[in-house]
């Protein structure tokens, strides 16, 4: 069961071709950053547009990480986070690496992730002390292999989990000062609305959003797939992929 407050119930918005789909600000992977959800109803037409779109999210988690919390009133911060080495120097995707070898790596990606996001929130004019109440009510980790332990009597290679998304929630975890037990979720997706920080906790197979349990390969005893949300490309999202060169 997901704790209470990751609960909620899935309506209904209407079907394929159906004009009352909820737009939903999308998260591409390795992008994220600080969202402005303020928008006053006298703004300019463009303005008042984008403030119809009061949902953010994204989807096909793996070993990559969620992130969600609302800063104020006004301000979220949403994240779909990748990580990964360049093993031998190559630059191509059959060197790329999401597995962790040693515990010098998992540091490596636990301190980037921390030094990371102090400096985006610096940037962005919020102090995650100033906010801490809200942000760690609203707080949304998903990782559905998040897995980063590793065992003193077993190599590192034969751990088949070993993943860069362990440390990159760490770092999450310490630069927010969130409890060691905070809840990582292993949905593969989701859509929250802004400003109450409700989610929706979902996989997206194909035009469908299935609900689905705590874990992506729990399905409900019957289907609750629903039609209701709408991509929208987010501008001015910023890079989030974290890159270690070995």
């Amino acid at each position: 069961m997901l704790p209470k407050i990751f609960t909620r119930t899935l309506a209904y918005r209407g079907g394929p071709g159906s004009n009352n789909k909820t737009p939903y600000s999308l998260i591409p992977e390795g992008k994220g950053g600080t969202l402005h959800f303020h928008y006053p109803p006298w703004a300019w037409t463009e303005a008042r547009n984008k403030s119809l779109i009061k949902h953010v999210g994204t989807h096909s988690l793996k070993t990559c990480v969620g992130v969600f919390f609302q800063i104020d009133a006004s301000r979220c911060f949403a994240a779909h986070i990748n990580a990964y080495t360049f093993r031998n120097g190559g630059s191509s995707n059959k060197d790329l690496d999401r597995m962790i070898k040693t515990p010098t790596e998992a540091a490596w990606f636990r301190e980037a992730v921390k030094e990371k996001l102090e400096l985006h929130a610096q940037a962005h004019d919020w102090d995650p002390e100033a906010y801490r109440s809200e942000i760690l009510k609203s707080l949304l980790l998903l990782c559905p292999e998040p897995s980063n332990t590793w065992y003193p009597d077993i190599p590192f290679h034969l751990l088949p989990k070993n993943q860069t998304g362990g440390c990159i929630l760490e770092g999450i975890k310490d630069f927010l000062r969130a409890p060691s037990i905070t809840p990582v979720l292993k949905s593969k997706g989701f859509v929250v609305e802004v400003p109450d920080g409700k989610p929706v906790l979902a996989e997206r197979r194909s035009e469908l959003w299935e609900g689905v349990g705590e874990h992506a390969w729990d399905r409900p005893a019957g289907p609750m797939e629903f039609h209701g949300f709408e991509e929208r490309a987010e501008e001015g999202l910023e890079d989030w992929t974290i890159v270690r060169r070995a």
